[in-house]
């Protein structure tokens, strides 16, 4: 098959629910959306009831015991039957250790299978599960794993560091997250902020774990407003489990005025947030999560939205978050979990409006011309095409 021919492709993600509001539904759906756009056929098995066809992708839904965590193996069955009927080119499945039911597929009918990782494929040292592996239970576990890594045609990842440092080859693809430029851009409708007028909004979009940084934003507030710059604002977008937390620590401080929390709101109610605030915030504390001992293997969405959405971006100093917002150019960079460090960062923008449509403009190019679902899409195209010359 030639570069540039369409595909027939089917994508195996059993345990992943679309539509849905988690990274995993927004990253399955917009990337397999984007494969469609750029004319491929594209079939996605997914957890739920109801087939359908939407933004160009065949969208098969099952449910049934394989659509939870460490039984997606059993789909298997379901996955073949779908297979032999639409004979795809290749199969890819979003990868998970209890997953193999595309990988098992793909061998039956002599066809590629390639392996999408978004979470570790490993068990980092140090880690809970490392010191599982080394008791009998978890061997089975660990060398089911790796047979599926070891019987992939070929993977791509979000980051390279989600796999172990001997699969980090040159046929490793690092494949990142996008944002979708049809619905977050500058110019549209705008969300009506319940902020006074001239208030410049921090926006957080964020699922409030306690390494998102929500925590440390308040207090950066409060230590501003404790100051007397009163005209800030938090926009706070999404639920979660520190979500009651961050609202009490925000009254407690006295800034409970300055924070709004709209909740889980729909993508386009997202993207009309955006386009209402100023500045996209992403301050990972992520010593706070043991598995990212490893380093930041993260992908965040939300940092390629704000760009898209023509927001300037404070997030930390960390790679990739440090390639992607360069410091000065498309936004401030601040030490992990520094609240100090993100007080000064906001301050800056607050003193000089200028700045932020600056930077604003130069992260809305960069997003546009790096980051979109469609260019991540054109990575696993050529990578597809590279394993059909094989």
């Amino acid at each position: 098959m030639n570069a540039g021919s369409p595909l027939r492709i089917l994508y195996v993600a059993p345990n992943i629910r679309v539509p849905g509001a988690d990274g995993g539904s927004s990253h399955t759906a917009f990337l397999t959306a984007a494969l469609a756009r750029r004319g491929h056929v594209v079939s996605a098995f997914v957890n739920g009831r109801g087939d359908e066809h939407r933004d160009g992708v065949l969208w098969l839904r099952h449910r049934g015991v394989h659509s939870f965590r460490y039984l997606e193996w059993m789909g298997a069955p379901a996955v073949a039957r779908e297979a032999r009927r639409l004979r795809p080119d290749c199969i890819i499945e979003r990868y998970s250790s209890f997953g193999g039911a595309g990988v098992r597929a793909a061998a039956a009918l002599g066809i590629p299978a390639l392996l999408e990782i978004n979470s570790p494929a490993f068990d980092p040292p140090g880690s809970p599960r490392a010191r599982l592996d080394g008791w009998l239970p978890g061997r089975p576990i660990r060398r089911y794993r790796e047979s599926l890594l070891d019987r992939a045609a070929a993977i791509y990842a979000t980051s390279e560091l989600l796999v172990e440092p001997e699969r980090r080859t040159q046929s490793l693809r690092v494949v990142s997250n996008g944002f979708d430029p049809a619905r977050f851009h500058p110019e549209g409708e705008r969300e009506h902020l319940p902020f006074p007028e001239g208030t410049t909004v921090f926006a957080l979009v964020s699922s409030f774990r306690a390494w998102h940084g929500a925590a440390e934003l308040v207090e950066a507030a409060a230590r501003l407003v404790a100051r007397g710059r009163r005209n800030l604002g938090l926009a706070l977008i999404g639920d979660g489990p520190e979500r009651a937390a961050v609202i009490a620590r925000a009254a407690d401080l006295g800034i409970g005025d300055r924070v709004w929390i709209p909740g889980r709101v729909p993508t386009d109610r997202v993207a009309a947030i955006l386009r209402a605030s100023h500045v996209g915030v992403a301050p990972f504390a992520s010593r706070r999560h043991a598995d990212l001992a490893v380093g930041f293997f993260w992908s965040p969405i939300k940092l390629f939205e704000y760009m898209g959405s023509g927001l300037p971006v404070i997030t930390t100093r960390v790679a990739p978050l440090s390639e992607h917002v360069r410091d000065g150019v498309e936004g401030l960079l601040i030490g992990d979990g520094d609240v100090a460090e993100l007080a000064r960062a906001m301050e800056r923008f607050l003193d000089d409006p200028a700045l932020v449509r600056e930077m604003g403009v130069r992260a809305l190019a960069r997003a546009r011309e790096h980051f979109t679902w469609d260019a991540q899409a054109r990575v696993v195209e050529e990578l597809v095409h590279e394993v059909l010359r094989r």
